[in-house]
Order: structure tokens, then sequence, then C-alpha cells
């Protein structure tokens, strides 16, 4: 007890001591936004088309320094769900699971593949996702989702499907966060990349790729 007692004070002393550093310049508080571009969604409607989510907004952490040097941070808020889905306007997250299927309907698999990618896609499950993707990178680790969402997916269609990944990352607060980044998504799905990393607090390298990380 006495063990854990000294360890709490510690991290609060850290705590306050991140704090101080900020008010000075030499800390801040960054965060994160996961996007994902399903390429062929169909909705309880029976309309198909291309879809980009934003499926996890991180909450604020004080950063080593930049995207590279966060990315153990990143992935630790993650696995722990420490993160929100983003509420966006114009996104509504209700119709896109809605029901709209019949689960004995064997020509329907659009849309049960759809339904399927969002409970995947939910806060508790994605949690569970990370959390058990022991003994891997960031980089890895989007890349497994990616090759989930392209399994699940896969199901309802007929062709090839390509889904991308990218983690934006910047200042808490920052509208660009939930701002599509087509850019970024499509570098994901061209030549390869499969997962992007935006860093919106550096203008010199705004872009991070798979094969970097």
């Amino acid at each position: 007890m006495a063990l854990k007692h000294i360890l709490e004070y510690e991290d609060h002393e850290i705590r306050s001591l991140l704090g101080d550093l900020e008010t000075v310049g030499q800390s801040e508080r960054r965060t994160y936004c996961l996007w994902v571009e399903v390429p062929s969604f169909t909705f309880y409607t029976g309309y198909t088309r291309k879809l980009r989510l934003p499926v996890a907004l991180g909450n604020p952490f004080w950063s080593r320094g930049s995207l590279l040097e966060d990315q153990g941070i990143i992935l630790d808020s993650l696995r722990e769900g420490n993160f929100e889905v983003p509420d966006l306007p114009q996104l509504n997250w209700k119709s896109l699971s809605a029901p709209g299927v019949d689960p004995q309907d064997e020509h329907d698999l659009g849309r049960r593949a759809s339904r399927s990618v969002m409970e995947f896609l939910s806060p508790t499950s994605l949690q569970t996702f990370f959390d058990e993707e022991k003994e891997k990178t960031l980089g890895q680790s989007l890349d497994s989702l990616r090759e989930k969402i392209t399994e699940i997916i896969q199901e309802g269609t007929t062709g090839p499907q390509r889904v991308g990944v990218a983690l934006i990352y910047g200042r808490p607060g920052d509208p660009d966060l939930l701002l599509t980044p087509d850019a970024s998504l499509y570098h994901a799905l061209s030549n390869g990349e499969r997962v992007v990393l935006e860093d919106l607090t550096d203008g010199d390298r705004p872009r991070i790729y798979l094969r970097e990380l």
C-alpha cells in the first residue's frame, strides 16, 4: 500500500510539473482523431456509396514533443478507451447503424456487412480490438484495423475492397481534426500506403506513412 501511495504521489507531481512547463511553453497537450474510409457502405435504404468516418477523438494528453514520440501514448489511449465518437452535425450515426436488413435474406449481404462494420467500429469494440493488439506498434495496429474492416466489408461485395486509415494529430480544439482528411485518405489508398498519420502541428512534414512507422 505504501508503494502505491508513493507512485500516486509521484504521478501527481509529474502532472503538476507538466502543467508548470506548459505555462512557459516547454510542454503542450495534443490529441488525435482516427478516420477510416469504407469503400462500399450500404445504407438501410439500399443505397451504396463510399463513406469516410471519424471513429475516435482522443482525450487530450501531455505530448512528449512530436507525433512520432507520442505514438505510444496514442496507442495506449486507444487501448484504454480514452476517446469518444466525434459528434458532427453532418454525420447521422443512427442512420448508419439503423436496421433495414432481413438476417435470413442471403441477397442483402451488403447491408449486413455494413452493419457489422458499424458494430466493429463502436467505442467498446474498438477498445477491445486495440487492447488485443499486444506487442504491436501504432502503425502495425492501425494496419491490422484496416485489414479487419476490409475483411468485414468484403463479405458483402464481390469485387476487391480497399480500406484506408488516417490518424490526424493536433492540438485540442483544432477544428481541422474533424474535417474529412481527403488528402491523407487518398494517400492511404494510393500506392499501397494503407495507413497515413497526418500532423497538423508540423508544416514541414505533414504526413507520415506506414512504411516509416
